[in-house]
């Protein structure tokens, strides 16, 4: 990870913004995804600070973050794609 989830949210939130008003659609659904996928990091224990600070605690290793949180990211990203414009259409 370059950047935090938050830094990510913010930098990618105008763009999400700026597509849909191009597209001439609604831009909640999009901001919605950038919220959502910002904050799935689920894959590393650096992605957000309790992550990091259960790491060693817990005695957890990078690959129990992959093991867990990859299957974890990719469920959450097919859950979004479906019911995200359930809740909010276009």
């Amino acid at each position: 990870m370059f950047i935090s989830n938050t830094a990510t949210a913010v930098l990618m939130a105008p763009i999400a913004m700026t597509a849909s008003v191009e597209l001439g659609v609604s831009p909640l659904p999009m901001l919605f995804a950038v919220t959502l996928g910002s904050s799935m990091c689920f894959a590393s224990p650096f992605s957000t600070p309790p992550n990091a600070l259960v790491m060693q605690v817990g005695g957890y290793t990078f690959a129990d973050y992959l093991k867990i949180g990859l299957p974890l990211q990719i469920i959450m990203g097919m859950v979004m794609t479906i019911v995200l414009p359930l809740l909010f259409p276009f």
